[in-house]
């Protein structure tokens, strides 16, 4: 199998090691390098790790060369350039897989009435950098909870490197709490998800060989880029009348 790496910071160092198990990385393309410029023959899937701001025009460019993309989450910074990348890979008939490495854990929850969500981080993300890195996970983990149905979001907090905001369905409630100034930690109703554990081979081997059902992948990314949207709305909105 021959891979085309685009992007090799930190995590995309990290797919390029787990890429060599698997098959030939044929070409490693730097995010300050010019894709286009490549000749790309007998290529399986590019792997897409650049900066979320490229991800779209890079996603779109060789879907439309007709290859098979995985892409680092998010697949774009806005709802509508999400639907516009999936129906450009279905209308071409490719795979496009978005990177939900958190499914590969076969974690089972128990959803409540009332849902607590945890995530210790040493950072400096911003509100929205925190939105697309960390809050995504759990998005589309929580996908078929959240979404379907009239929704209500609360924000209380978004300083201090704290990012706490509320969900609310008609019969529950999801409460995020992001604090990115503690020891690492990840929970969902007290579920652990924070791992040392490499998930990245289990999920490339399950996408490679189409073991994993591509439709719901679509699905709860394009649920996690809606909330983020709405959320981030929410956000602007608040301050605005501030």
């Amino acid at each position: 199998m021959n891979f085309v790496l685009i992007g090799k910071g930190l995590w995309g160092n990290k797919l390029y090691n787990n890429l060599k198990k698997l098959g030939n990385v044929k070409k490693i393309v730097r995010s300050k390098d010019d894709y286009k410029s490549n000749n790309l023959k007998n290529i399986d899937w590019v792997v897409i790790a650049t900066p979320n701001k490229y991800h779209y025009s890079q996603v779109k460019y060789f879907l439309e060369k007709k290859m098979n993309i995985f892409c680092e989450k998010p697949l774009a910074l806005s709802y509508k350039n999400t639907k516009d990348l999936i129906k450009i890979s279905k209308k071409n008939n490719t795979k496009l897989y978005i990177d939900d490495i958190e499914i590969f854990k076969k974690k089972k929850l128990e959803i409540k009435k009332k849902n607590f969500i945890i995530r210790n981080k040493f950072s400096n993300y911003d509100f929205k950098q925190t939105l697309f890195a960390l809050a995504y996970h759990d998005f589309y983990i929580l996908s078929k909870y959240l979404v379907n149905g009239k929704i209500k979001i609360s924000i209380f907090n978004i300083r201090n490197n704290l990012y706490h905001f509320m969900i609310n369905k008609k019969n529950s409630i999801f409460d995020f709490k992001y604090n990115l100034n503690k020891k690492p930690k990840h929970q969902i109703n007290k579920t652990n998800f924070h791992s040392k554990k490499n998930y990245i081979l289990k999920m490339f081997k399950e996408v490679f060989f189409s073991k994993v059902n591509f439709e719901e992948n679509h699905d709860r990314a394009l649920k996690a880029s809606y909330l983020i949207s709405k959320i981030i709305k929410k956000n602007e909105n608040s301050l605005r009348y501030k």
